[in-house]
């Protein structure tokens, strides 16, 4: 997928987590098992905003199971 980059925020880990209210260990798992997209920058960890839109989308359609 090709991204414009005006049409992109990159978060931290501690923001997603602050927006979804739950842990960085949360977001590291959701990651780690491919539901939310990240970019590794050296060693900083940074998710595209619309990567975090399209999991709560589809956390809405699926019925919302526990994270």
């Amino acid at each position: 997928m090709l991204y414009s980059p005006n049409d992109l925020t990159y978060l931290t880990r501690r923001e997603v987590a602050n927006h979804l209210r739950v842990t960085t260990t949360t977001i590291d798992r959701l990651i780690a098992k491919g539901e939310l997209e990240s970019v590794l920058i050296g060693k900083r960890r940074i998710i595209p905003s619309n990567s975090m839109r399209q999991f709560i989308d589809k956390q809405l359609h699926e019925g919302g199971e526990a994270i």
